[in-house]
């Protein structure tokens, strides 16, 4: 009779499960990763990029891209591993002048990258925000271009961020909890 294992507690915002779909799915898969960037920064995408973009049209891959891109709050994450795009803006003691241009920027980032994960996800979407549209041009107000400018950077980085979070979730070495202080102890006799 086989012993059925207790179910591991979750520690961190990814399960097991979705971990080796990252890894399966981006692990030292860098033409991959680039394509990806191409495909949410809405540059120019090559026949090479398309075929490694359609490796990652299953649906559990694109709702880890989805989780990784645009976090839902979800009740069941382990404590303090809820991420939400709203809660990281810096609007403590700010007045509305300066917290509302912040909070527009952030409305255009969201509803961008929803529109992008559609695209990704073969869906229709409403609407089409272009990231070039976002730079500075002298017929707006001064007002729409901080915003605009600033809805584009927080874009760019946040796209960035994410590809490198997925980078280095895909080449987490998996380690049973022996091994891990078997390492320990021998780094610690060095």
């Amino acid at each position: 009779m086989v012993e059925e294992q207790p179910k591991k507690k979750q520690t961190r915002r990814y399960s097991d499960d979705e971990l080796s779909i990252i890894k399966g799915a981006f692990a030292e898969q860098d033409d991959l990763i680039k394509a990806l960037r191409k495909h949410f920064l809405q540059l120019p995408l090559t026949a090479v990029d398309l075929s490694l973009l359609s490796l990652i049209k299953k649906p559990e891959i694109l709702r880890l891209v989805r989780k990784t891109f645009l976090p839902e709050i979800d009740g069941t994450a382990p404590m303090h591993q809820i991420v939400d795009l709203w809660q990281v803006l810096p609007l403590q003691e700010k007045i509305a002048e300066i917290a509302v241009p912040l909070i527009k920027s952030r409305v255009i980032m969201v509803t961008y990258l929803e529109q992008q994960l559609k695209l990704l996800e073969g869906k229709k979407s409403r609407g089409k925000i272009r990231l070039d549209d976002l730079l500075p041009d002298k017929s707006k107000l001064d007002n729409d271009l901080y915003i605009d400018l600033l809805a584009r950077s927080e874009i760019v980085k946040h796209i960035e961020t994410q590809l490198n979070f997925l980078l280095i979730l895909a080449g987490t070495k998996e380690e049973t909890t022996e091994q891990t202080l078997e390492r320990l102890a021998k780094d610690s006799t060095k």
